[in-house]
């Protein structure tokens, strides 16, 4: 019996030593357990301490990125002004040198061509041509145009010609006599000119005609006189005083141009202006505005196939005359005709002069190159413009007469 008992309590003994074996050994994993999870924790909070990091670093690398891209666009924007002006001062030394001017006039966007900046015109993304002004789906202003300069130009004693080229509806007449065209604006600035200057005494006139086949039309005339070139090329004019009176008589001439229902004509408008300045100096100016017809083989009414034929060769002189011109050919070899008689001052004369190539979305691409190519060759021409002066006692006289 008692033999029995103790082995019963050997075994009971036994099985609590292996219980506390096993206790023990889940204390021992649970301990682990218990370190394994602090050391997750202390690695989790380290991967959001570092996530934390990552993600100001994130923040201020993207500051950076957005620093460093707007530094980018301001950069480019400098690097655009300083090539613009770097432009206009090439232009600014190539017009003291005597060289022309030009100035092209974009409507819409002409396949092929794109403009950079206010000096440039890019073709085909391969050819840049570099104006004096580039106007693109803007009102052209007097600064634009170089009407402003012009105006101060004629009344400080030169001679000055702005004349259109392009082709047949191209915008040539609006530009040159619209109601932002070249003319107003030019007449405006020589208005506000006289004020600026404190001119006391002027003396202004102005005439408006067409020359159509080899013949010089007075429409500022009561009936539109007719001159031919074997007698004289001048063309009466009519003396003015004010801003309105001038526009009236513009648009004047203007509707007896638009009265013949003709297209191939060229029709130009001049102004010449003798002043007395407060300090009694004395200068005699004059401005001529030519707008050349475009050389097309559609016809309007009224036209016929000799006039556009006409309207081909004179254009085509004057062509060959920037070409000649811009090769330092010599002037006696220029071409001859009525056109260039009218133009003698601009190409190879003594006028400051300026080239308005109108471009749109209707002119053919090879006439776009062809009108920018010899614009680009007109800048390179050189005239010698000289102001009008005389000698202080004749103008101190003048003015005395003048005062009389």
């Amino acid at each position: 019996m008692l033999s029995a008992t103790e082995h019963q309590l050997r075994l009971i003994l036994a099985r609590s030593q292996k219980l506390e074996q096993n206790v023990a050994a889940q204390v021992a994993a649970v301990k682990e357990l218990g370190a394994e999870k602090e050391r997750v924790g202390r690695e989790l909070d380290e991967l959001r301490k570092r996530v934390a990091e990552l993600e100001d670093e994130e923040t201020s690398v993207d500051k950076q990125h957005r620093e460093c891209t707007l530094a980018l666009r301001e950069a480019a924007v400098e690097y655009s002004k300083t090539q613009l002006l770097a432009k206009r001062y090439q232009n600014t030394v190539a017009e003291l040198r005597g060289q022309c001017k030009a100035v092209v006039v974009v409507r819409g966007q002409p396949a092929g061509v794109s403009v950079p900046d206010a000096c440039t015109i890019e073709v085909d993304d391969d050819v840049a041509f570099c104006f004096d002004s580039v106007i693109h789906n803007a009102p052209p202003s007097a600064e634009s145009v170089g009407c402003v300069q012009m105006a101060n130009d004629t009344l400080a004693g030169f001679n000055t010609c702005a004349f259109s080229f392009g082709t047949a509806g191209s915008g040539k007449t609006r530009t040159m006599f619209g109601e932002d065209g070249a003319v107003r604006l030019f007449v405006q600035s020589i208005f506000d000119g006289l004020v600026e200057n404190e001119v006391t005494h002027f003396s202004m006139r102005c005439s408006l005609g067409e020359l159509h086949n080899d013949h010089f039309i007075d429409h500022l005339g009561e009936f539109g006189h007719s001159l031919s070139l074997g007698a004289t090329t001048e063309i009466r004019s009519l003396r003015v005083q004010t801003l309105e009176e001038t526009m009236n008589y513009v648009d004047l001439g203007l509707e007896r141009v638009r009265s013949q229902n003709r297209r191939e004509g060229h029709v130009f408008f001049a102004l010449s202006v003798e002043n007395f300045s407060r300090k009694g100096h004395f200068r005699k100016g004059s401005a001529l505005f030519v707008d050349l017809a475009g050389a097309s083989g559609s016809s309007g009414a009224g036209s016929s196939a000799p006039d556009r034929q006409w309207v081909l060769r004179s254009v085509s002189s004057v062509c060959n005359g920037i070409a000649m011109l811009a090769s330092d050919s010599n002037k006696a070899d220029l071409p001859t005709g009525s056109v260039m008689r009218l133009l003698r001052e601009a190409l190879g004369g003594n006028a400051k002069a300026t080239m308005i190539v109108a471009i749109d979305e209707s002119s053919h691409h090879e006439e776009t190159v062809s009108a920018l190519t010899y614009a680009s060759h007109f800048k390179s021409v050189v005239n010698c413009p000289t102001p009008y002066d005389i000698p202080a006692e004749l103008q101190r006289l003048n003015l005395e007469a003048s005062n009389a």
